[in-house]
């Protein structure tokens, strides 16, 4: 508990917020108590002495939110007005309990806020000694390939999203350019975005997905983002079969956000390891397919009846520790996934 901001302040109230109240003490000093060091020939620069006269000197905490005394003569009481020893700075990308702030999410310029990393190998394990560029970032793909062989065609890509407790830090990992014969995120197609936090390791992490509504793929008469299936070259029908698409089921569509859990985990290095396999995860997918039995078909998500344009999309993230609630929105990136058996002539 902090000491009041004004009114009657004692020595035996700074002493008490500095050391816990757990014992008795003699020789209170308020130069040691202002004052942070070692004693020197010219004075004792303890805060107090036990009851078995040794002398204890304890640190102000100077933590920006504690109000600590400026260590500096004339040394008044007043110094320690809302003085918090147990003060500890909580932070999750610089934001503050209750805002709201913007990470990047298309940039590889500022590490310490989000940078996307860049990774090659199957396991996506961390690269930091190589940045994305910053068009990297984004989710379209189109797939097409003839009725023979009989095989399913489909165009995707996915999100994973998971808490580093050790490395303090939200690591998202995107896995793109997934199709019939590639799998999502391999080769080149996978990178990571991190976004550190202060003491939040312990709080209630969740996230959904915001569509922009003015965006070309989002079909604003569904409320929600578009999907259609018809012949190659023609205008498709709206569709929500699972068969044709997957999507999230936690974004703002029709009824508000929903908030998937970010899962937490120990024990992964700070670079080097894999959030898939070193990790735990929430993974969202979105794909376009076509089933290998229908012939001269086209489906498409995030885009509009006419197979073209794309929908925006972007992250929030939300920590709740206690009664305080931190949040950060990523910028918009492109969706759009076309898959197509056949040519529909």
């Amino acid at each position: 508990m902090a000491l009041p901001s004004s009114g009657q302040i004692s020595m035996k109230d700074i002493v008490d917020e500095k050391k816990g109240n757990t014992d008795a003490v003699v020789d209170v000093s308020l130069t040691g108590l202002s004052q942070d060091g070692v004693d020197s020939p010219a004075i004792n620069n303890f805060d107090y002495k036990t009851s078995g006269g040794v002398g204890v000197d304890v640190d102000n905490n100077t933590a920006s939110g504690s109000n600590p005394p400026n260590q500096s003569p004339p040394f008044q009481m007043s110094e320690f007005y809302d003085y918090d020893h147990d003060f500890d700075p909580t932070s999750f990308n610089g934001t503050g309990a209750g805002s709201v702030s913007s990470f990047t999410t298309n940039t590889s310029t500022s590490v310490n806020v989000a940078s996307a990393f860049s990774s090659s190998s199957p396991s996506c394990d961390l690269d930091t000694s190589s940045f994305r560029s910053a068009s990297f970032w984004e989710m379209n793909n189109s797939h097409t390939q003839g009725n023979s062989p009989v095989t399913q065609a489909n165009s995707t890509g996915s999100i994973h999203i998971g808490n580093d407790k050790d490395n303090k830090r939200i690591m998202i990992l995107l896995l793109k350019d997934g199709d019939s014969s590639s799998i999502a995120g391999g080769g080149s197609n996978s990178g990571y975005i991190l976004i550190p936090y202060v003491n939040l390791e312990n709080a209630t992490w969740t996230y959904t997905y915001e569509y922009d509504t003015s965006s070309t793929g989002y079909a604003s008469s569904e409320d929600t983002i578009g999907s259609y299936k018809g012949l190659p070259g023609e205008i498709g029908t709206y569709t929500t079969s699972t068969s044709d698409i997957t999507k999230p089921s936690n974004t703002n569509e029709s009824g508000g956000a929903v908030y998937a859990s970010i899962p937490s985990f120990t024990g992964m290095a700070a670079t080097g390891e894999s959030l898939i396999i070193d990790g735990s995860a929430s993974q969202k997918t979105w794909t376009a397919k076509v089933s290998r039995f229908a012939n001269n078909t086209k489906v498409s998500i995030g885009r509009s009846s006419f197979h073209n344009g794309s929908v925006n999309v972007r992250i929030r993230i939300k920590a709740v520790s206690g009664s305080d609630t931190y949040t950060a929105l990523s910028n918009y990136w492109q969706l759009s996934f076309s898959a197509q058996r056949g040519t529909g002539l």
